[in-house]
């Protein structure tokens, strides 16, 4: 897969659904000790559905603290809701838009069927301006609070 958007993308975390996977693209800056975590620690992907949208939140320990990404279901990445196996990749790269990490996940039977029953809940194709609204109301709570109110969490 191919990251060109890398380099133009400010600092931060996207995520979205291609090659039968959820990938996430994160983009900081990183010191060596904190890529090393990024490399070898646990880590955690959870997923909660707030305003009948599914939000994904990303931690790696001592690495990259609670991010959170909300997922758009659209017609260009609707296969995902044919799944049964869920599985993610985490990219992370540089300032300079260098990929230092690459991690992989996958849910377990369990954790496919809440997602499944998460994304077929979740709105799709809404109108813009209700979806932005949708994600200001869920913008309130940080990362870390949204993954406190989930029971839905993903070790890698």
């Amino acid at each position: 897969m191919e990251f060109d958007f890398v380099k133009e993308m400010e600092n931060g975390i996207v995520m979205d659904y291609a090659e039968n996977k959820f990938i996430f693209v994160v983009k900081d800056f990183w010191s060596k000790e904190e890529i090393g975590f990024l490399k070898k620690k646990k880590g955690m992907i959870s997923l909660i559905e707030k305003e009948q949208l599914p939000v994904f939140i990303l931690q790696i320990e001592e690495g990259l603290e609670s991010s959170d990404c909300v997922f758009s279901l659209n017609s260009d990445n609707d296969a995902c809701l044919a799944l049964q196996n869920y599985q993610f990749e985490i990219h992370v790269f540089d300032e300079a838009g260098n990929e230092v990490v690459k991690r992989t996940a996958e849910a377990d039977k369990k954790a496919s069927v809440a997602i499944y029953d998460i994304l077929h809940h979740a709105i799709k194709d809404e109108d813009e301006a209700l979806l932005d609204a949708k994600i200001a109301k869920i913008s309130v709570h940080e990362p870390f609070e949204l993954e406190e109110m989930t029971e839905l969490h993903i070790k890698f």
